[in-house]
């Protein structure tokens, strides 16, 4: 891992509390895919982000659309377009709703699902969520590129698994080796 984002969404704001990236890999735009998959997961249920930058990280923000609350101060936020669409993204940790509509889907497969292969092994997932953000299927895949599982609500078209699969393609080309 090479960096990372966390935050959490109080009453429709999303609080950025951490984004990092190792010095050595600064520079190579992956802030700006964080901060860009952030916005995408935050936007189902936000339509603001806030964050507190440190100095010399004001230029990413800035770069990425956020502005200063107040003119000179290092507190950014960055208004959000909640979006009706389907689309693939990133969960980077298993709450309890998405377990239970990932059971459901699992479920109908005749497969078990089981968030401690995200949440206790960092294995990458995909959720894909239709119009009303609800999710409608799922991939779980490893860090070498084999998924691990793989459901598409059986209401659906193959649209969605295949949505999934290339996210997770371009996740696992894109690795920096």
């Amino acid at each position: 891992m090479v960096g990372f984002i966390q935050g959490i969404c109080v009453q429709k704001v999303f609080y950025i509390n951490r984004l990092y990236v190792l010095p050595e890999y600064m520079r190579m735009r992956i802030g700006t895919r964080l901060l860009s998959n952030a916005e995408k997961v935050s936007s189902t249920v936000a339509n603001r982000i806030d964050l507190i930058s440190m100095q010399k990280a004001k230029t990413l923000y800035e770069r990425n659309g956020f502005n200063p609350l107040i003119p000179g101060s290092n507190t950014y936020f960055k208004d959000i377009e909640k979006k009706a669409n389907c689309t693939p993204l990133p969960v980077f940790k298993v709450t309890s709703s998405i377990t239970k509509a990932c059971e459901k889907i699992a479920k109908r497969y005749g497969q078990k699902f089981d968030a401690s292969i995200v949440n206790q092994e960092h294995n990458p997932m995909y959720v894909y969520l239709d119009v009303n953000s609800d999710i409608k299927s799922f991939l779980i895949g490893d860090k070498s590129g084999n998924i691990i599982q793989a459901c598409v609500d059986a209401n659906q078209s193959d649209f969605p698994k295949q949505r999934l699969l290339k996210e997770y393609t371009n996740l696992i080309n894109s690795k920096i080796r």
